[in-house]
């Protein structure tokens, strides 16, 4: 499987919802465009492979 990461700035921000909250809604975000999504520690993880074309798929393997 491919898979790519959304990494949360480490960055503290009194401003911002909690730390969880923003990977949750990252993580929402991200389903529309891959069909596995994963929180993973500091990190939002999406399967993207499903969502590439075939041929796009085979340039990527070729690199």
């Amino acid at each position: 499987m491919l898979w790519a990461a959304l990494l949360s700035p480490c960055l503290p921000d009194v401003s911002l919802p909690p730390r969880e909250d923003r990977l949750r809604e990252v993580a929402t975000w991200a389903l529309q465009f891959a069909p596995r999504v994963a929180i993973v520690e500091e990190a939002v993880l999406l399967e993207v492979q499903a969502s590439l074309r075939r041929s796009v798929a085979g340039q990527l393997y070729a690199m």
